[in-house]
Parts: C-alpha cells; sequence; structure tokens
C-alpha cells in the first residue's frame, strides 16, 4: 500500500492558545516570579535555548501555577514534548519492521503528552496505531494495552468532523487509518483470547473491511479477510468435531443433518474470505505467505463442497480482484456436499502465516506545523536584563 505521512496539526503542540498575543504589562505577585518569568522568556525567546527554556519553563510552572503568565511556560513545555513525540514517531517508521525500543520511547513521550492534553487525537492515533502494528508483526507482546490505545483512539475519532483547528485534509486519512487499523487489531485481539467471542472478532473485522481507503486500507487489506476466516474456522472446528464423533447412524439421522446445516454455511463463508485473502494479495509481496496459506486452505474446502465446479477457486477470487468486499456469486454444492451418507466435511488446518505490515500511517516524516505561544513582555520584563543604576 501507498505510504503517505501526516503533518502535525496546527492544534498539536498548543493546547488553544491564540496566535497573536497582546503585549501587555503582566502582573506578577512578587519579584521572584518575576525574575523567574524573565530567566525563562530570555531562555526561549533571546537564546533560543530549547533545552534550557524547557527546563526553566516547568519551574517557574511549578512554583507559580496561578501566574498570571503561566500558560505560555506551559505552552513551551507542550511544545518540546510535542516535537518530541513528532521525533520518536519519525524514528518509529524509519524501520520496515517495529522496533521495540523505538515503540517504547514513542509511547512514553505519546503518554507524556497526553497528561497534559488527555484527548489529543493527533497523538492518541498514532500512539494506537504504532502499538498494534507491533503487536501483529510479534515485537510488541502487551496486547491488553494496545487494546485500551485502539479503543480510546476510535473514540477520538469516531466522528467524521475534525476538531476545530485540525485541517480535514490532515484528519480525514487519520481517521480511516484509525477506523480500519484498530478495528482490525481488536478483531485479533479478540481472537487470541483462550475464549473468544467469534461473533465479537467478525464485528470488528467487517467494520475494518467498510473503510474504503484510496489506498486500500480497510477493504484490500488481506489481514482482515485471513483474521475473518480465521474466526469462523474456530466456529467451523468445533461443528466438524461435533459432527464427526457421531455414529454412522447418527450422521444421517436427524442429528448429523442438522449439524451439517450448520456446517456448510460456515464453509462457504470461509471460502469467501480465503478467495478474498487471495485477490487482496495479488501485487503484495508482503502477504505471499497469507495468499499461499488461504489457496491451500481454500482448495480443500472447495473440493468438499463444490467439486462440480472445474476451476471454480480462481473465478471465485478473479470475482473479488476488483472489490473484495463483494458479496459472493450464487453456486450449487456438489451432491456429496448434502448426502449424509458421505464422508464428513474436511479438516482444516490451524496455520498461522505471517501477516501483512500495517501501512505506515504517518511516518511523521512531513513539516511540524507547531504553534507556539508567545510570551509577555512588559516594561519591568525586559528582552535584555539592565544593568541597575
Amino acid at each position: 500500500m501507498k505510504r503517505f505521512c501526516l503533518a502535525v496539526v496546527f492544534a498539536l503542540f498548543v493546547g488553544a492558545l491564540a496566535s497573536a498575543v497582546a503585549y501587555g504589562q503582566p502582573k506578577f505577585k512578587s519579584d521572584e516570579e518575576q525574575k523567574a518569568y524573565e530567566k525563562y522568556y530570555n531562555a526561549v525567546y533571546l537564546e533560543k535555548d530549547v533545552a534550557k527554556g524547557y527546563e526553566l519553563a516547568k519551574v517557574f510552572v511549578e512554583k507559580y501555577p496561578d501566574s498570571e503568565v503561566v500558560k505560555y511556560a506551559r505552552g513551551t513545555i507542550i511544545n518540546k514534548i510535542g516535537a518530541d513525540f513528532q521525533t520518536a514517531l519519525t524514528a518509529f517508521y524509519a524501520d520496515p519492521t517495529p522496533v521495540a525500543a523505538k515503540l517504547e520511547r514513542l509511547l512514553t513521550v505519546g503518554e507524556e503528552y497526553l497528561r497534559l492534553q488527555p484527548d489529543q487525537p493527533y497523538v492518541s492515533s498514532h500512539i494506537a496505531l504504532a502499538a498494534s502494528r507491533a503487536v501483529l508483526a510479534l515485537s510488541f507482546k502487551d496486547l491488553n494495552r494496545a487494546k485500551m490505545l485502539s479503543e480510546k483512539a476510535l473514540a477520538l475519532m469516531a466522528s467524521p468532523n475534525p476538531p476545530a483547528d485540525y485541517p480535514a485534509d490532515q484528519y480525514v486519512p487519520l481517521r480511516e487509518n484509525v477506523l480500519a487499523q484498530s478495528n482490525q487489531y481488536l478483531g485479533y485481539y479478540e481472537l487470541e483470547q483462550a475464549t473468544p467471542n467469534l461473533a465479537t472478532a467478525v464485528s470488528f473485522l467487517t467494520k475494518s473491511t467498510e473503510v474504503r481507503n484510496k489506498d486500500g486500507l480497510g477493504w484490500k487489506d488481506p489481514n482482515n479477510y485471513w483474521l475473518r476466516a480465521s474466526a469462523y474456522q474456530k466456529q467451523y472446528a468445533k461443528l466438524s468435531n461435533d459432527y464427526r464423533v457421531l455414529s454412522d447412524e447418527q450422521k444421517s439421522g436427524d442429528q448429523g443433518k442438522a449439524l451439517l446445516e450448520q456446517i456448510n454455511p460456515v464453509i462457504d463463508k470461509m471460502i469467501d474470505d480465503y478467495a478474498r485473502v487471495a485477490a487482496a494479495a495479488v501485487g503484495n509481496e508482503a502477504a505471499k505467505d497469507l495468499s499461499t496459506a488461504a489457496k491451500e486452505q481454500l482448495d480443500s474446502l472447495w473440493k468438499y463442497r463444490y467439486s462440480n465446479l472445474a476451476n471454480g477457486q480462481a473465478d471465485l477470487i478473479k470475482h473479488f480482484s476488483a472489490d473484495p468486499t463483494l458479496a459472493a456469486p450464487a453456486r450449487t454444492p456438489a451432491a456429496a456436499a448434502t448426502d449424509l451418507s458421505a464422508n464428513a466435511p474436511p479438516t482444516t488446518t490451524s496455520t498461522k502465516p505471517t501477516l501483512t505490515a500495517a501501512p505506515t500511517a504517518g511516518s511523521g516524516a512531513s513539516k511540524t506545523a507547531a504553534s507556539t505561544s508567545k510570551a509577555k513582555t512588559s516594561k519591568t520584563t525586559t528582552t535584555k536584563k539592565k544593568k541597575k543604576r
């Protein structure tokens, strides 16, 4: 899938402070407060020393939280952490495979930022996307932490309308990423549980396929169809086992018939989703393992249900090639598939091929559109320290 980068939105590093600040006379409560503010101001705006200004801003905020000008020091703190987050985001996406140490750095800085701006959608979304990407790449083992981050990102990005001061051209692709990748991750998470709720997993994965991003996110992601087929496979495995333990007499009786009436529709869902995997994987080298495994499963299931339809698997894959979300074409099963005296349905394998890496949904390589809160000056707080006369 095509990579794309998201600029840091205008509202990221400032917390809704106006870009134009009216310069007036701050009212300091003490000489110590004024001197502390002057040190901070000069470090930021005259010396241009980011690290020093950041440390002095933290000191000022801690000592004078009720100051008239404390919001400017807080803005400096947010700016610095936001810039660190952008650096960590760029470093994380610099590697084709997620690196655990870089992810941990990204999460640490992101969560530090969110303590100051708890519902910031850009930061919340990117740490969720990075964590879920690393889980699927098997480089991050904390599935519960990634789940929590994904759920928060989905909640913050639920509305199709961007927050105030958030450019729509930046919000829309990020939201599509969150809807596609976070729903996919939640489906994956459910399937990894000891006793998964298969209906819940299918629901999340289907929501992911409903995202029709121009670069294929969601609807053309082979992971979605493989994982959804895996959910059906778990359902099928139980039903198939129940069928296999029946006596021949039971298999040909009402009990066997009732089970086959449940089994065959599930097999058809698996057939369709394995074909969708193969269709979505065309031209995607990273999805080669998925495609191979899906075709093997498809062949086995097809022989049981549709041995009467020669080359039907290829035709089905072709049917889904332009749009994997299409409904499957009508087809008539072989007589053996509905003959209660025939052999039991085939046993499917539980192979777990490597999932494709999620797209780099915002590498942070673009320029940072940060907004800075200019500190107030006054007649008593000068841009230079004057010698006493």
